[in-house]
């Protein structure tokens, strides 16, 4: 159940808001993929991940561009797919930065705690395919979008 936005602007500030928070989630991925040991799905999301922000990053130009088209298709489904993908990226980004990884040390690196990695493995594949489906709606949502502002 997404939240019904009727404007181009909010939608632009929800997609804004997700391009902001697709960054802070990058950041934090590259952190967890340069650890001794990292999983290979975090790699294998961290592309996933970048290529959703290219997509969200391409609705924006066009709902830049087209603002007075987009007004009255900005709505309903494109909204309910980006408050879809906020959640998920929040949900992940909660995973990684809170239950996954811990700060050792007086110097406070990070670490992948292995036992809770186990614990949380199926979790952060289910994120995967979660992002995967979520950016299969975006880029149908954008050409759809794109094909009636042509």
């Amino acid at each position: 159940m997404g939240i019904e936005m009727g404007d181009p602007l909010s939608v632009t500030g929800s997609i804004l808001a997700l391009l902001e928070g697709g960054g802070a989630i990058g950041k934090v991925l590259k952190k967890v993929i340069t650890l001794k040991r990292a999983p290979d799905i975090f790699l294998a999301l961290n592309n996933e991940i970048a290529e959703l922000h290219n997509i969200i990053h391409t609705f924006d130009e066009l709902l830049q561009e087209q603002s007075d088209v987009c007004s009255g298709i900005a709505s309903g489904r494109i909204c309910e797919s980006l408050e879809k993908v906020k959640r998920t990226l929040l949900e992940f980004e909660r995973l990684v930065s809170y239950e996954l990884t811990v700060v050792e040390g007086h110097d406070a690196r990070l670490r992948l705690d292995k036992s809770i990695w186990l614990r949380v493995e199926p979790r952060v594949g289910a994120l995967k395919d979660r992002v995967r489906a979520d950016k299969a709606d975006l880029n149908l949502e954008l050409s759809l979008l794109t094909q009636l502002t042509s």
